[in-house]
């Protein structure tokens, strides 16, 4: 959970508790893990504004939400995508997306609709989701072939 966040869309907690994640034989269940949010195909665009422009620190910080989040994204995608790659992108969202939005959120003049401000926070609360879940499958999916490649290895 990040400081100063709601707890997500509609009061829902965006953390996933893995505690109960099965022991080696089980791992070929997790595919079938649902995602708590679906993960949109893109961040929203910035809404048209009502008086004055976007503050060119506001188009360029939405910018690179957006690249951030494409990037993200179809590290998601790939078929193949190993724990340090998931990790690393799961990093980032947490560590550079979300500081930006925050401070999005709390700008004081010509600031962003409150309405576009969720829809981003929960686009990145889905993405954070799904990279969770992607590092925890990708995670067991090695676990389990070192585990297999073990055991052949002592027959």
């Amino acid at each position: 959970m990040w400081p100063g966040w709601p707890s997500g869309p509609h009061g829902r907690d965006v953390t996933r508790d893995f505690s109960d994640v099965p022991s080696f034989p089980e791992l070929s269940l997790y595919p079938s893990m649902p995602l708590l949010y679906p993960i949109l195909q893109e961040l929203p665009g910035l809404p048209p504004s009502t008086g004055l422009p976007w503050p060119a620190e506001v188009v360029q910080a939405h910018h690179g939400l957006q690249a951030g989040f494409r990037a993200s994204r179809a590290a998601l995608n790939l078929d193949e995508s190993d724990p340090i790659r998931l990790g690393h992108h799961l990093h980032q969202v947490k560590t550079a997306m979300v500081p930006v939005v925050e401070a999005l959120g709390r700008q004081t003049s010509n600031p962003l609709p409150p309405v576009h401000i969720e829809k981003i926070t929960e686009a990145i609360f889905a993405l954070v989701d799904g990279l969770q879940l992607a590092l925890v499958k990708s995670t067991a999916a090695c676990v389990s072939f070192i585990h297999k490649s073990t055991l052949q290895s002592n027959v």
